[in-house]
Parts: structure tokens; C-alpha cells; sequence
């Protein structure tokens, strides 16, 4: 089993862009490949354009272990996808038996969110994951300005553990992620006595 498992999700579309629909697929992606143990790290949107397709797909295949995409594979001239990213790849798809798309790590999904959950879901067996991330969570009542040096440098000290700080109305939530737990908590507890002495 592979410590990381990575992945990237092409959202394609020119209604997207328009904001005529709004994407409800990142979310579920997302929510399900963290499951899975599949670090999604790269989330790019682009036109019904054949080389935009192209250029994004290239950008990224060999980069990740897994490459998702949604949208542009119905039976109208603006659906496009399944013929640019055969260009990419410059070989033919493999059609699946639920008429998803598949070339070597990438996944041609419809946009439909109910269709793309459902091909989502019988395309789970040809994945494999890799330790999954675990997250720990502070909520403190201080500014991310009183902490912002200690946290940066505690996210030198452990660079194996990915940190972000996001505040909310009267304090700053502290999010830490990584595959090895014990080395998460390790962090997290530090970051905890830490936080005392600003409070004391």
C-alpha cells in the first residue's frame, strides 16, 4: 500500500464557467476519495473547448495516480470530452458496461450529479487507496495574527503534517492532516501547549 495516493478531478463545462449551473460533483469526489484513502490535490475547471481539454488532462496525468473528470460525454456536438482526451491520451477509451469512459488513470464522468455519483460508485473497485489522511481539529478564541509565527514554524518542525488555519467569528480554527497519527498528534499537542501559554 502507497503512504499517498494522489488524484485530480477536470471539471468541464461552459455552463459551469457561466455560473448557469453550479457544480454539486467536488464535493462527493472529494468527500469520497478522502474514504478511500486518494488525496484529491488539484481541482481545475475548464471550457467545451477540445484544447483546453487536451492541455488540462496533459497537465495533469502524469502527476497524479488519478485523474477524474465531469461533463461533455452526452450525445449532443458540444460534448466533447471522450474525443479530446482520446487525443491526449492518443488511444481510444475503454467504455465501461454502466457507458462510463475510462483511459489509463483517467475517469470519464457524465456532469449529471445523480449519473456521476452512480458511475462514481462502480468505478470504486478499479481504485486503490493509500493510508488515509487523518485531520484533527483546535478551535481557539485568538487571532490568527497572535499565532501565525508559532504555527508556521510548527509546520517546519513537522512538514510530514499539512496545517491550515481558517477564522470564524471571534477565534481561528486549526486544522491538521497527515497519514501518520502519531506524528499528527504529536503536532496537534504541541500546537495545544502552545495555546495555554497565550491564554495564561
Amino acid at each position: 500500500m502507497k503512504d499517498l495516493v494522489t488524484s485530480a478531478f477536470i471539471i468541464i463545462g461552459d455552463e459551469i464557467l457561466s455560473g448557469r449551473t453550479r457544480d454539486e460533483n467536488l464535493n462527493f469526489l472529494a468527500t469520497n476519495l478522502t474514504e478511500m484513502g486518494i488525496n484529491l490535490l488539484a481541482v481545475r475547471v475548464v471550457p467545451d473547448v477540445e484544447q483546453e481539454i487536451i492541455s488540462a488532462v496533459n497537465a495533469v496525468r502524469h502527476k497524479f495516480d488519478y485523474v477524474f473528470t465531469s461533463g461533455g460525454i452526452g450525445p449532443t456536438h458540444d460534448d466533447i470530452t471522450v474525443p479530446a482526451i482520446t487525443k491526449a491520451l492518443e488511444k481510444e477509451l475503454t467504455k465501461k458496461s454502466d457507458h462510463s469512459f475510462r483511459g489509463e488513470n483517467i475517469f470519464v464522468l457524465a456532469g449529471v450529479p445523480h449519473i456521476f455519483q452512480r458511475m462514481f460508485v462502480n468505478a470504486k473497485s478499479e481504485l486503490v487507496g493509500g493510508k488515509k489522511t487523518e485531520s484533527r481539529e483546535m478551535r481557539i478564541f485568538l487571532s490568527e495574527e497572535l499565532i501565525a509565527k508559532d504555527f508556521a514554524d510548527l509546520q517546519k518542525k513537522y512538514p510530514q503534517v499539512a496545517m491550515g488555519s481558517y477564522p470564524f467569528d471571534g477565534g481561528t480554527s486549526l486544522v491538521f492532516r497527515s497519514t501518520d497519527l502519531e506524528v499528527l498528534e504529536k503536532a496537534k499537542s504541541e500546537m495545544e501547549k502552545w495555546i495555554k501559554n497565550y491564554q495564561n
